[in-house]
């Protein structure tokens, strides 16, 4: 596959596809809880926004057990994201 194998996929909306192909910003963001992620992705999912969550294997500090870490929401335009996460702190702010 050559360096444009990703843009070659079909059925990628124009959001992802602008998001792919140029610098966007990210956000790191503090939350209290698990189920404070959960339910910010679960908000994310009822909005329509493309989001995934990040588990950890727990190789290195939790012997093997595997923890929800974070979630990633996006590509989508700020407002839209700021939406269900207007209300959280950046991360840098928290430590």
């Amino acid at each position: 596959m050559g360096d444009n194998a990703l843009f070659q996929i079909t059925g990628v909306k124009p959001a992802m596809r602008h998001w792919m192909q140029v610098s966007f910003p990210k956000a790191v963001l503090g939350i209290d809880s698990e189920m404070d992620i959960e339910i910010l992705y679960a908000e994310a999912q009822r909005a329509g926004l493309p989001c995934s969550k990040i588990i950890d294997t727990g190789r290195t500090v939790y012997n093997g057990e595997h923890n929800l870490t974070c979630i990633a929401i996006g590509p989508a335009e700020r407002s839209v994201i700021d939406k269900i996460t207007g209300h959280l702190p950046l991360y840098k702010d928290m430590v």
